[in-house]
């Protein structure tokens, strides 16, 4: 196989690992500013936008501390890890969340 032909490949499943995460979040956002968002959100990867529930914000406050809420950031990402062994998901953020 020539060089050019790998670097195509490679190329290729680059694009498709991007096509895959197309649906998560650039950013995200501390909890106490999407508080004061008239319509709580972060864009995605591709630039659309992730549109969170203004009510479920609001109760998600109630809950957290308010010396935490700089802290928890929106939204919290489940992934399955098939590196640790089966059945087993980690949340992608800091300890606290």
């Amino acid at each position: 196989m020539s060089e050019s032909q790998i670097e195509k490949i490679f190329g290729s499943m680059i694009e498709e690992v991007r096509r895959l995460k197309y649906h998560l979040p650039k950013t995200r956002k501390p909890l106490r500013i999407l508080l004061k968002e008239e319509t709580p959100s972060v864009e995605t990867q591709d630039g659309r936008s992730i549109l969170m529930k203004k009510e479920e914000i609001a109760k998600l406050s109630e809950i957290v501390p308010s010396h935490l809420q700089d802290k928890i950031q929106l939204p919290i990402i489940i992934q399955r890890r098939f590196d640790f062994g089966e059945s087993i998901y980690t949340v992608m953020g800091n300890k606290l969340e």
